[in-house]
């Protein structure tokens, strides 16, 4: 376990006793449920289900109202937990409550605005929690379903890295280390295309960024990949030349998921390079095998939406043609 771990267990264990000396406190419920569920998932691991076995905060959760468990998803969100966002989403899947999905101002309420999340996980959590809900009429927010289930099954399971770099005859001896890393390789000379190549697909495991690439420069497309969630939370190595260091290296400090170094030369630049950038994620590495599985159940659930057309008709289906039919091929 890592240093946040012991963090996040002794918080666990604070607030577990701050709830047992006064159960009918609502702040320190909610805090017992947010911190023991993050601790739960990080010990368990991010992508399996919690069980029984986890023990005394399965239980809690479990008879938790959907109230309370809206409100540490909330709670999870905006502090960015994302085991216990997780955890918190599952759970309220669990109770097939039609009333989770709906509002009485429009607004998409809190598990269908989870479809959004930049955090693959938590999408994915999001869309499985929708699907067993199985909602029959539209609800606020009922469109990113659709667009969760499209990203989500683009994702074939294999390791991917996309390279920007303005020289093609050197972004292709880049992808030759990558490859013999196990790692699929993407190539793009320009930001924009780079960019495109980023939100067509979720196999991507990083994105490794020369400083000299433009059309957008580096700055504005790391920026540009920020904004958009679907590569919100894609680490990003930027190659910088000896001369543009400093600045290049102040401006990866602002950003947690960005880190900025010399140009590799060799396979064990490149090694070493690809363990630094994908550290940066921590425990929110998802696996090939994961994205994988959440590929295969987008597909199965975009299957019984377009199967039953009449039940499922305010879904739209269409825009998704030309992303979905490359990946049946």
């Amino acid at each position: 376990l890592g240093s946040a771990d012991a963090s996040f267990i002794a918080a666990a264990l604070i607030a577990e006793q701050l709830h047992r000396i006064d159960e009918s406190n609502s702040e320190y419920d909610r805090l017992y449920l947010v911190a023991s569920l993050e601790v739960a998932k990080r010990l368990n691991g991010y992508g399996r289900p919690l069980t029984e076995q986890t023990g005394a905060i399965y239980t809690a959760a479990s008879s938790a109202t959907k109230d309370r468990l809206e409100e540490v998803l909330e709670l999870a969100l905006k502090n960015k937990y994302e085991g216990a966002a997780i955890a918190a989403i599952e759970f309220l899947g669990q109770t097939k409550d039609l009333e989770l999905l709906r509002s009485k101002d429009g607004q998409p309420r809190l598990l269908a605005s989870a479809l959004t999340s930049p955090t693959h996980r938590i999408k994915y959590a999001a869309a499985r929690a929708v699907m067993n809900i199985d909602p029959a009429t539209s609800y606020p927010g009922s469109s990113y379903l659709t667009e969760a289930l499209g990203y989500l099954s683009s994702g074939g399971g294999s390791r991917r890295v996309l390279i920007g770099h303005p020289r093609n005859e050197t972004a292709q001896q880049l992808a030759g280390y990558f490859n013999v890393l196990g790692f699929a390789v993407d190539t793009q000379s320009t930001g924009r295309g780079l960019l495109l190549q980023a939100f067509s697909n979720a196999d991507f495991s990083f994105a490794l960024i020369h400083d000299a690439i433009e059309r957008p420069r580096y700055r504005e497309l790391v920026q540009s990949l920020r904004r958009d969630r679907r590569t919100a939370d894609l680490p990003i190595g930027l190659m910088v030349r000896e001369d543009n260091q400093d600045a290049a290296r102040s401006f990866a400090n602002t950003d947690p998921l960005t880190l900025a170094f010399a140009p590799p030369n060799t396979q064990e630049d490149i090694a070493f390079d690809t363990r630094r950038v994908l550290g940066l994620l921590g425990h929110r590495q998802v696996t090939s095998d994961e994205r994988m599985r959440h590929a295969s159940f987008a597909l199965d659930a975009l299957t019984q939406l377009a199967n039953d057309e009449e039940k499922y008709d305010f879904y739209e289906l269409l825009p998704l043609d030309s992303q979905v039919e490359p990946i049946l091929h």
